[in-house]
């Protein structure tokens, strides 16, 4: 802390002197951290302390006002449910995704410490092999991802991995390029294309230097952002879906649409992701927005009240698959968003599940890094490298997912694949809503609506 505290207001000023933006799930337990607060201030007569209904509605004020004026330039913090001490935790972006894989070294950086405890502004972690003279390359990479079975070529070529840092945020990876951490390549998903691009994250790529970019699908290659100027930015390596399901034996309904997680009936039923993205998709199809990543200003009006009956009607909100999945299995829950790879998984447990259409497509891959300091040789083979067939069938055999390279599909058994999407990536994409990245201006005015919904409730 920049200043000693002693007032509730003198902490909120100090949040928002430093720019903080807060994230605070409405559902998730938080007396530890209004026992945090009262201990800075040092208020130990029970009677002097802020309820903490007071609290909660200052730490949405300021979450909302910092994201107005500050969005771009966040740390996200979340509170017990979701602190990580010591480890690579694995958080996807719009992608909508979690791994719980942790690599063999690594250790945790936090961007900054708000109070002396584990409450961490977007964990980054770097995971750094043995140093060689060989090797010149570093990678801003999603925890998991840093696994040699994905670039086998690169290892027989170079003789040992680039390092890493790995981050479990997307904005945290971005923020970090943006204060001047030097990397050669970074794992994007074109809902960050745009952004990265006119801040100078990133640069083109130069396709003749990629032995396999023609067997990457093309379907991959006409999503919005990964081509912009008649330049590639993004190399496509892995794809997937995301859905909203329902549980049969705990919801009864008929011709089931996103309508279900504002339906009365079910109140108490449904649960939320964590990731505010997800939600405003969610919203946004539920509303009926033309474009639910593009709303209108009439649209964005209808907002809240959409984002209140969404909260009023969630039980909790989720942080990862094993949470929803153990309230899924205790029928305490029977509405959510789910990863399309535990779509799948839960079939095969014995767990009951209905997947609503439209599906929620996405992509992502690796972009070159304007300011990378290694062997730009290196980077497109490390590139090539993870195209490779055989890092498809790593990919899939791990997480599931479908490969950027069209031909990985032939490389697995077709009776693990026929009905999961994977074999049939045109038509998966053209099922669904496809991610992309919302106007700042309008995600900034959403994101504040629909804190503000969360903070009005009681």
């Amino acid at each position: 802390m920049p200043r000693q505290t002693r007032t509730l207001q003198d902490f909120i000023d100090v949040l928002e002197d430093d720019n903080w933006f807060l994230r605070y799930d409405k559902f998730a337990p938080v007396r530890e951290l209004h026992e945090i607060v009262f201990d800075i201030l040092e208020i130990n007569d029970d009677k002097k302390r802020p309820s903490i209904s007071a609290i909660q509605k200052e730490f949405a004020g300021v979450r909302a006002r910092a994201l107005w004026r500050f969005f771009g330039y966040r740390r996200v913090l979340h509170w017990p449910g979701s602190i990580v001490k010591g480890t690579c935790s694995h958080r996807r972006p719009v992608s909508h995704m979690r791994h719980n894989h942790r690599p063999n070294q690594c250790r945790s950086t936090r961007s900054m410490i708000l109070v002396v405890v584990s409450l961490t502004a977007g964990l980054l972690v770097s995971c750094q092999p043995a140093t060689d003279d060989t090797v010149s390359l570093h990678l801003l990479e999603w925890n998991g991802y840093q696994d040699p079975h994905y670039y086998p070529e690169y290892v027989a070529k170079y003789g040992r991995a680039p390092t890493y840092t790995l981050f479990s945020e997307v904005e945290d990876a971005m923020q970090r390029m943006r204060i001047g951490l030097q990397v050669d390549l970074v794992h994007l998903c074109p809902s960050q294309m745009a952004e990265a691009r006119a801040s100078g994250l990133i640069k083109p790529l130069d396709i003749d230097r990629i032995p396999r970019w023609g067997d990457i699908s093309p379907n991959l290659l006409e999503l919005p952002d990964v081509r912009m100027d008649g330049k590639y930015w993004l190399v496509p390596w892995e794809w997937g879906y995301s859905t909203v399901a329902y549980n049969p034996e705990v919801i009864d309904v008929e011709n089931a649409t996103y309508d279900i997680f504002i339906d009365p009936r079910f109140k108490g039923k449904t649960a939320l992701n964590s990731q505010v993205t997800v939600n405003l998709l969610i919203a946004g199809i539920i509303g009926g927005w033309a474009d639910p990543l593009d709303p209108t200003n009439a649209e964005m009006e209808a907002a809240p009240e959409i984002f209140t009956k969404m909260l009023e009607n969630a039980r909790f909100t989720w942080t990862s698959s094993t949470q929803l999945e153990q309230a899924w299995a205790g029928g305490d829950v029977g509405i959510s968003y789910v990863f399309g790879s535990r779509t799948r998984g839960m079939k095969k447990e014995g767990l009951p599940i209905v997947v609503v259409e439209p599906l929620l497509p996405w992509t992502c891959g690796l972009s070159l890094s304007a300011n990378g300091a290694g062997s730009e040789d290196q980077a497109y083979d490390y590139i090539n490298a993870m195209l490779d067939p055989a890092s498809g069938v790593a990919l899939f055999n791990v997480y599931g997912y479908g490969h950027g390279n069209a031909n990985t599909v032939d490389r697995i058994d077709p009776d693990r694949i026929i009905g999961t999407g994977i074999d049939d990536p045109v038509g998966t994409f053209e099922r669904g809503v496809v991610s992309k990245a919302l106007p700042p201006a309008k995600k900034a005015r959403l994101f504040q609506l629909w804190y503000e919904a969360q903070a009005g409730l009681d």
